[in-house]
């Protein structure tokens, strides 16, 4: 499995988290890191974690070098936003990868994500709801779908949707809340109406967040976290 994730060094105890619980979790992986600055690349370099490749904003800008004019039109912020797409299309450039996870950074693993992938299986695009209650609902102006987790497979359609996105977010992707657009989020709110083969993770052990926790009884036996009846993934 080859996943994908992004922080600088303000970020860096979160990732290394997040790769702790992959390692406990996630079995035969591999987690490509973007490192947003050059003190996270020093750091993540010297601690050689296992499972780990390293990708820099240079290896991102050489690939698509548009990427160079939206730093210099945007926030820092805006910026690392604008590079979710890139880094996942950068990923699939690769000869060897099919299929990839981004996720972001302080997303945590209580046990394996299979449960997930088998649900997904057959799709080319997987994203997840923010599964807002009622009384946050408001909440959608900033997009229905969150960004913490998206599938992409290196097929037409996963393809197709994927590279729309990139070029949505070169051309806009700002902190502002407008109509059909959010930063990099909103912009998955369109996904189904881009390309064929586009699926919402229904697993509720899937992007369990605290705005969405109180929509669930969550309880503990011997070996796992639930939520509902599903397991806390």
């Amino acid at each position: 499995m080859h996943f994908c994730t992004y922080f600088d060094h303000n970020y860096i105890f979160r990732g290394l988290a997040l790769h702790s619980s992959m390692m406990r979790h996630c079995g035969s992986f591999t987690l490509h890191i973007l490192c947003l600055s050059d003190e996270c690349y020093s750091i993540l370099k010297e601690l050689r974690l296992p499972n780990v490749e390293l990708i820099t904003v240079k290896d991102l800008e050489t690939f698509q070098p548009k990427l160079i004019i939206a730093k210099s039109n945007r926030s820092k912020v805006e910026f690392y936003f604008t590079c979710t797409p890139v880094v996942l299309l950068y990923l699939l450039s690769k000869s060897d990868i099919g299929l990839i996870t981004y996720l972001d950074s302080d997303t945590y693993f209580f046990s394996s994500p299979e449960e997930v992938f088998d649900e997904i299986k057959g799709a080319s695009v997987a994203i997840v709801s923010h599964r807002f209650p009622e009384k946050l609902k408001n909440l959608e102006i900033h997009g229905k779908y969150n960004v913490g987790w998206l599938t992409f497979v290196k097929d037409a359609d996963g393809l197709k949707c994927l590279n729309w996105y990139m070029e949505r977010c070169l051309e806009w992707c700002y902190d502002i809340v407008e109509e059909d657009r959010y930063a990099d989020q909103k912009y998955l709110d369109q996904f189904s109406s881009i390309a064929n083969g586009v699926i919402e993770i229904n697993h509720l052990g899937c992007n369990l967040a605290p705005w969405n926790s109180k929509n669930y009884k969550i309880s503990f036996d011997n070996k796992n976290i639930n939520v509902d009846n599903q397991k806390l993934i």
